[in-house]
């Protein structure tokens, strides 16, 4: 016996509401990767390394490891 399945017609209204419930909406990202100044961003790593220099390796926030990099 042959069965013949029928697909459900589906509909964005449950995921509108989910969406609407719990804040969730689509940020637009601005710039590029390559639009950083190169040359501002080495001065300020200077001036990065020189903060962090009294403090122990340990208490130092690492950003590669997290999202935020």
């Amino acid at each position: 016996m042959l069965s013949i399945t029928v697909e459900p017609k589906w509909s964005i209204g449950w995921l509108e509401g989910f969406k609407s419930r719990n804040g969730i909406r689509k940020r637009t990202q601005h710039g590029e990767a390559a639009s950083v100044n190169i040359e501002g961003a080495e001065d300020r790593m200077v001036e990065l390394r020189a903060i962090v220099a009294p403090y122990p390796p340990k208490d130092v926030y690492n950003m590669d490891e997290t999202g935020l990099f």
